[in-house]
């Protein structure tokens, strides 16, 4: 009779998983061509847009990149940009689009990649383990989205199997592991983890992987080096070193843990209990690694759901080899009540997520109607995700996330910010986040996108006139007293070429 129950309860979370999991399948199908862009989105699309228009990326943004006109655009190239450049070679109409399908076929891909490639006599929990990866929500948005996290992750991901199968580190996964790091440099857990447990299996005989490592970063770096003139380290350490913050980390730790720390941590125990098997003891470091890596990020002020990748592909990995029943020996019908509980708790929230967009897509699209709506072609409209400005201007004014943080460290004149947001080219703002109703003395370090001063300009300079889709659309209280246009001012672009 237990054993009835148990497997009851079992298909019953496995049914759920299905569904969750076609559910998101439907999201990304959806979706795609028609939700907004996100922040990073926005930035990447930006940069390659940039590359595609045979403009200069790195421009210090205290100078200004004057190529849209008198209203420069002052941003960090984020990250390394490879993603980007490999989207600049995308028509520009078409690469939002392209960005998303590529990534969904990357994650997707991968996870399919992990299952073939799990050990035949575990195949069925792989196969389980991986649609409740695929489907879950909170996943499902970064990796199917725009972003370079997908090839990062799939980079990583494709090292981390053929590791285990071959049981070490071998030049080409040295090399992949490396290139995911450029890729998004937070994705660095699973190789750390591999590479550590290599060297304490082998020794000195370890080292042909590093030497992959080494010559990929090697390329990469010293080809940046050389096009930048070494602007992309500097970029790249202030458009990423944001501060910890203890509030952040229990929010992403207790809402992040809840959806996916079971599946971690069991994956961690079938994988202590298989650390002796050929290339068990590399998986397990390789989960490990991961793991701690995203627990010690979570607090970095700007994670997300992102950084949960990385011990999500290791946990499948780890269960394509490792047996699950040393776990489930004793107790196996209340083992098979907390599966399914763990099921119906992150298969309900991920297809309820799903379910909701239905609503917001229409309604958001409606409000960047409304911002524009009446002003002429060549005025601008701020916000505070740059996903939001590319996609109402074509261009982006500042990157808000970063700036906020650099201001607030003392390391970018808010004067220039104050500077621009006045020109009369900008004519409206949406806002997501740092709504203008707000008082002043409300302060939220971890969520921000505006510091104080701009918030009260905003203020100053900006009345609200709808409300769509959780989007605030304002519009500038005087009237425009001059003419503009887009022709870059001849003085900026002195000022620049200097």
């Amino acid at each position: 009779m237990a054993a009835r129950r148990e497997r009851l309860l079992l298909l019953t979370a496995a049914l759920v998983v299905l569904v969750a999991f076609v559910a998101n399948i439907g999201f990304v199908l959806w979706t795609s061509s028609a939700r907004l862009l996100d922040g990073v989105e926005g930035e990447v699309l930006f940069e390659a847009s940039r590359m595609r228009d045979g403009m200069k990326l790195y421009v210090d943004p205290i100078a200004g990149a004057f190529d849209y006109g008198s209203v420069p655009s002052r941003y960090y190239v984020l990250y390394l940009p490879i993603w980007a450049w490999l989207l600049h070679f995308v028509p520009a109409a078409d690469a939002p689009l392209i960005a998303r399908a590529m990534a969904s076929g990357l994650w997707f891909g991968l996870l399919g990649v992990l299952v073939v490639g799990s050990d035949p006599n575990h195949r069925r929990i792989a196969l389980w383990a991986a649609m409740f990866v695929g489907g879950t929500y909170t996943l499902t948005l970064f990796s199917a989205s725009g972003r370079p996290d997908s090839l990062a992750i799939a980079l990583s991901g494709i090292a981390a199997l053929r590791t285990t199968k071959r049981a070490r580190v071998d030049p080409i996964t040295g090399g992949l592991f490396a290139l995911a790091a450029c890729v998004k440099p937070n994705v660095v857990g699973l190789g750390a983890g591999m590479f550590a447990v290599d060297v304490w299996q082998r020794r000195t005989k370890a080292w042909p992987g590093a030497l992959g490592a080494a010559c990929v970063v090697g390329v990469v770096g010293g080809a940046l080096e050389v096009t930048t003139h070494g602007a992309w380290i500097r970029h790249l350490l202030l458009g990423t070193a944001q501060p910890l913050d203890l509030h952040q980390w229990t929010d992403q730790v207790l809402g992040r843990g809840q959806m996916m720390g079971s599946l971690v941590t069991g994956a961690l125990v079938c994988g202590w209990c298989a650390r002796r098997t050929p290339g068990g003891a590399l998986a397990l470091g390789a989960l490990g690694a991961s793991t701690a890596w995203t627990l010690l990020c979570s607090a970095k002020i700007g994670s997300a759901s992102n950084y949960w990748l990385e011990p999500c592909v290791g946990a499948v990995i780890v269960l394509g080899r490792s047996s699950i029943s040393p776990v489930l020996e004793r107790g196996k019908l209340a083992g098979a009540c907390f599966v399914l509980v763990q099921s119906m708790w992150s298969g309900v929230a991920s297809t309820r997520s799903v379910v909701e967009w239905g609503h917001l897509i229409p309604e958001r699209r409606r409000a960047l109607d409304v911002a524009r709506a009446g002003l002429e072609p060549a005025s601008l409209v701020m916000a505070d995700e740059p996903g939001l400005e590319l996609a109402l201007d074509g261009r982006l004014l500042a990157t808000p996330f970063q700036m906020t943080h650099l201001v607030w460290s003392g390391k970018y004149p808010v004067a220039l910010w104050e500077t621009d947001i006045d020109r009369i080219e900008v004519q409206g703002a949406v806002l997501m986040d740092d709504l203008l109703e707000r008082p002043l003395s409300v302060v939220d370090v971890a969520h921000d996108r505006f510091p104080l001063e701009i918030r009260r300009l905003l203020r100053e300079r900006f009345t609200l006139r709808a409300v769509r889709g959780g989007f605030y659309v304002y519009r500038r209280k005087e009237p425009p007293m001059e003419p503009f246009s887009r022709v870059p001012s001849p003085i900026a672009t002195d000022a620049q070429s200097k």
